[in-house]
């Protein structure tokens, strides 16, 4: 079993940078969410098959035992009081990490880590992360030559995203791992050795120059930054301590450097407290920008609405991973104003405000003790500095983003490292058992298989979503209904698969209506009516938070209301409840606008033009729109 576990953290840290797969609706973050549910499962069966045969639970203690505890509370309660609890315990669908089911995969892995991986496996363990990376840079540099630019939308030549399927992911990825080669290369006798981490140390940087992620470069100048100065201190230990006073105080000397180049209004733009001038920011931004709007300002905009929702809901948040629901109800005005309005945004893009937003004060006061913990106690200096430096970069592109699987493994797990490196006296919780090997080694077996299933069967309901949604995007219905049906059935809890289905059936239904003399037209047709309703408003009972579903189920009844025209006023009810939900949302106001004046109702029309204008001055539609009616 101790052999079993070791294999399984080195397939853990070989394929999770690496696995995708196409056919899901979500290429990357969701497979690499289940394969760490995967072997999250083997691992701890593997670890209580150990308990079994040994006859006594034995986890090791280590300095984050109560940082962690407190944290996982922080998410518990947060889950419990959240406003989607699905969405709480899973993810938010299409972004999957975060909810607290994976909380619990990485504290699982963690203490597993440290308790079953001994320190003469751990170069081996390291060695194994840096190959994979090595094989994730190599695709990345390989793409940015055009390998793979015919199979993406996105412009993967210019900003490459290799196996983590976005540039800031893949940057914050290789910053993290960026200090081991070069922190090996210092520490090896051998110089193809040295050459050799030398040159990995070179691929990272490239690959992470070819993503054009600001905060991942920026991240990297900080930790290089820091590996200069530290390896510096060290060389001038036997020298008086005024040297190094001073270069001590050389991050204080280029902080002043930085503030006289770009000036006090950069470090406004990503305050998290945000500039006071804000609105002014935008407003200068959007006669100035030629493409899309700064990414900073964008992002303190997001960032106002995360500390509003604080405020609103200051213990415990909103729940775990509800960004993407509760932001639309404090959404700042000022957003329309972006040239990413019509955005949906599921993350604060800062972890800190996110956590923040999320799970609220108490949340972000356990999660910063987590952070403070791990940067006082692990054992960086005796083990491997490069952990602590790779640990930094986290710390550091998660304030310009968000945490991804990847990423979020080697927050828990580079903790773990340093402290099976360490030379502490080993600590252990150990409790006795005695029970029958014949009965509990079979049920072990069997709660494993049971507990394997769960993530079987979302990626088998995600793949049948996916296609289904392909193929009614191609106007195949029939193929689209089964296969909706279908992934329903295998996950009858997810209500964006009943959104997604309801308006499969309310376009049959709508196909059929110039059919109805063919037998039993109508009867299908009616049938096809009823359940496109039911499960559309079923999707909104289960989720009345997520905007998306009312936009869905009016987009279900137009469909329906080419048949019986009362639903064009229950789809005017259902965006009147959205914009009750999202009431700075511009396109929502003129779109109400639309529907009454599809009715004949010029007045009220009028009446949501002018707000879609008030909300968005530049809304050239609404403005359109509005102008006849004013004119009357």
């Amino acid at each position: 079993m101790s052999k079993l576990i070791e294999y399984l953290f080195y397939a853990l840290f070989f394929f999770i940078p690496l696995v995708l797969w196409p056919g899901t609706s979500e290429v990357f973050e969701f497979n690499k969410m289940l394969l760490v549910y995967v072997l999250t499962i083997l691992i701890a069966a593997a670890w209580v098959a150990k308990w079994i045969n040994q006859k006594k639970i034995t986890i090791r203690r280590t300095p984050l035992d109560l940082p962690i505890l407190l944290f996982l509370l922080s998410q518990i309660l947060s889950t419990i009081f959240s406003i989607d609890t699905h969405t709480s315990l899973w993810g938010y669908y299409s972004r999957f990490h975060g909810g607290l089911m994976s909380t619990i995969s990485y504290i699982v892995l963690y203490y597993a880590f440290v308790t079953n991986i001994k320190i003469s496996n751990l170069k081996y363990q390291i060695s194994n992360i840096l190959l994979s990376a090595t094989l994730v840079s190599l695709y990345g540099v390989a793409e940015h030559f055009g390998i793979d630019k015919q199979l993406w939308v996105q412009d993967v030549q210019n900003r490459v995203f290799s196996t983590l399927g976005q540039p800031n992911w893949l940057s914050a990825y290789l910053v993290a791992l960026l200090p081991l080669p070069i922190f090996l290369a210092l520490q090896q006798k051998s110089k193809k050795l040295v050459t050799a981490n030398c040159l990995l140390a070179a691929l990272f940087l490239v690959t992470i120059w070819f993503t054009k992620s600001q905060s991942g470069l920026g991240a990297t100048a900080v930790v290089l930054t820091a590996i200069v100065a530290y390896i510096l201190i060290q060389k001038l230990q036997p020298i008086t301590s005024n040297y190094q006073k001073l270069l001590i105080s050389l991050p204080l000397i280029t902080l002043a450097i930085f503030l006289v180049a770009f000036k006090w209004s950069f470090f406004q733009k990503i305050s998290p407290l945000g500039p006071p001038n804000l609105p002014e920011l935008v407003v200068q931004d959007k006669k100035q920008r030629v493409g899309g709007s700064d990414s900073l300002i964008i992002r303190q905009v997001v960032w106002q609405g995360a500390r509003e929702l604080a405020k609103r809901n200051p213990l415990f948040g909103t729940g775990v991973e509800t960004f993407g629901y509760s932001y639309f109800s404090v959404r700042p005005a000022i957003h329309n104003l972006l040239s990413e309005w019509e955005f949906l945004y599921n993350k604060a893009h800062n972890e800190y405000l996110n956590t923040l937003a999320n799970t609220g004060f108490f949340g972000l006061t356990t999660y910063l003790f987590l952070i403070f913990s791990s940067l006082r106690s692990a054992s960086w200096r005796r083990s491997n500095p490069s952990l602590f430096f790779g640990y930094l970069s986290i710390l550091i592109t998660n304030y310009f983003g968000f945490s991804v699987v990847p990423v979020a493994l080697f927050f828990f797990l580079f903790p773990a490292i340093s402290f099976i490196n360490s030379d502490s006296i080993e600590k252990h919780l150990s409790i006795n058992f005695h029970i029958n090997q014949w009965l509990s080694i079979p049920l072990l077996l069997l709660i494993t298989i049971y507990l394997l299933l769960i993530p079987v069967d979302q990626w088998r309901a995600d793949l049948a979503y996916n296609r289904g949604k392909q193929a009614l995007t191609q106007q195949l219905l029939k193929p689209s209904l089964d296969y909706l049906e279908e992934a329903t059935r295998i996950s009858p809890d997810e209500p964006l698969f009943r959104a997604q289905l309801a308006e499969a059936q309310a376009m049959a239904a709508s196909s059929i209506k110039n059919q109805i003399d063919k037998p039993g037209a109508v009867q299908l047709m009616n049938d096809l009516m009823t359940q496109a309703d039911t499960n559309s408003a079923k999707a909104i009972a289960m989720n009345p938070y997520q905007g998306n579903y009312y936009k869905s189920r009016a987009k279900v009844e137009l469909y329906l209301g080419t048949i019986d025209p009362k639903y064009n006023q229950k789809a005017i009810q259902t965006l009147t409840n959205l914009l009750e939900l999202s009431p700075t949302d511009a396109k929502i106001a003129y779109n109400l606008g639309l529907l009454y004046q599809s009715t004949g109702k010029n007045d009220l029309a009028k009446i949501y033009f002018q707000k879609a204008v008030d909300l968005k001055p530049d809304y050239d539609a609404a403005v359109s729109s509005l102008k006849p009616l004013t004119k009357n």
